[in-house]
């Protein structure tokens, strides 16, 4: 019998007058990989971040790992990676691709890492492919690299579930490239993913599942054969600009195994943290 890791049930999100979602139902199975599809507007974004306690819900239920979201000291945020939309850093104090990565294993109100923090940066950074560039600034990186480094941080307390806004959005074929081999690795050792997408194209072998979204409401749900066609791809805006090309996947890797963090948090997750610098 599978395991459920996300149970959604009926769930609304207003932000003042503006009813976002409305009822959402869905559920997600231990190693499943998920897609969130819909046209720009949709709820998407919105549902994602209510997933992960970034945007607050106004009613109904989000369960992660059988755990109710509303207590989130419950949650074992430690086997949760998200990585958000992609916000370009403009101002602040640089920091390099590795103190960036490092930042994925601060917990609560505390600045400690643990002793092999660095370690573990720098095994992230070698799964997508800028292990080479650690100690430059995220500043100096392509859109698609700084993507690849949010990747990264989110996956640097090895997770059993990994959440991901848009991820192809706006990146370079090298980039979609890696991002893509990455995803087939996780899946292959059993992390349970869940991606917002404008469409399937060239993922139909990734994806379990899809979850349709139009005007805050799920419309359809199914396998990912079923999707083809359906998702912004076909909508009329859609701007088709990415590469079909078949990539090259990279090695394998081996995951850390999990630790304990110093003490339990309550996420306050950003889009726009490459700039900051880690104190």
């Amino acid at each position: 019998m599978s395991t459920t890791v996300i149970e959604v049930q009926d769930l609304h999100v207003k932000i003042g007058a503006a009813h976002i979602l409305q009822g959402i139902d869905f559920k997600v199975d231990q190693g499943a990989t998920v897609a969130i599809l819909g046209p720009n507007g949709s709820g998407k974004s919105t549902l994602i971040r209510s997933l992960v306690n970034a945007t607050p819900y106004s009613s109904g239920h989000i369960r992660l790992f059988g755990k109710e979201l509303s207590n989130t000291r419950k949650v074992a945020w430690k086997n949760i990676g998200y990585a958000p939309q992609r916000v370009t850093a403009t101002s602040g104090v640089p920091a390099t691709a590795l103190e960036t990565v490092q930042s994925g294993l601060v917990f609560g109100t505390s600045l400690r890492l643990p002793k092999n923090s660095k370690e573990r940066a720098q095994h992230v950074l070698s799964m997508v492919g800028l292990a080479h560039r650690a100690h430059e600034s995220v500043q100096t990186f392509s859109g698609g690299q700084q993507q690849r480094i949010l990747i990264a941080r989110s996956l640097v307390k090895n997770p059993q579930l990994l959440v991901l806004d848009e991820p192809f959005a706006g990146i370079d074929k090298e980039s979609r490239e890696s991002i893509i081999s990455l995803l087939h690795q996780l899946k292959a050792n059993g992390v349970t993913l869940v991606l917002v997408l404008h469409e399937l194209y060239g993922l139909e072998d990734l994806i379990d599942y899809s979850v349709l979204l139009e005007h805050g409401k799920v419309v359809s749900q199914g396998t990912s054969l079923s999707f083809i066609g359906q998702e912004e791809h076909g909508h009329p805006e859609h701007d088709h600009q990415h590469p079909h090309e078949p990539y090259e996947p990279y090695e394998p890797y081996e995951p850390y195994e999990p630790y304990e963090p110093y003490e339990p948090y309550e996420p306050s997750f950003q889009t726009s943290e490459l700039g900051g610098h880690l104190s």
